[in-house]
């Protein structure tokens, strides 16, 4: 229906699909960055390693820096982080619809300017 918001499925693994949503995986340990929501956290650089992905330094709020990759989750909404490069995380988010579902929300965390 025209009507009814756009659902985006997508099979990853420790997510269940569950009807036309995904949801999050609650039994999972949570990862750090998940104390704190996007908002909060600051993309303040990159390393790389020879034969490994480019790895993101991020800070929180109480201005620890943290490694983040490709695969690691970041915020309170389940985020999952599908990019990183020198100048951005993309990450998707998993965001209660309000009708006992989730939606995925795409969000981008830039590098900081100084």
């Amino acid at each position: 229906s025209p009507f009814l918001p756009q659902l985006r499925v997508v099979d990853k693994p420790k997510e269940k699909r569950v009807g036309n949503s995904v949801t999050p995986d609650v039994n999972r340990p949570k990862e750090p960055l998940e104390d704190f929501g996007v908002d909060q956290l600051q993309m303040v650089g990159t390393i790389q390693r020879p034969d490994e992905p480019l790895i993101a330094l991020v800070q929180d709020i109480h201005t620890v820096i943290h490694q983040v990759n490709i695969g690691s989750f970041v915020g309170k909404n389940h985020g999952r982080v599908l990019l990183v490069n020198d100048t951005q995380i993309e990450l998707l988010e998993l965001v209660p619809s309000g009708r006992d579902t989730w939606i995925e929300r795409a969000r981008t965390i830039w590098l900081k300017d100084e």
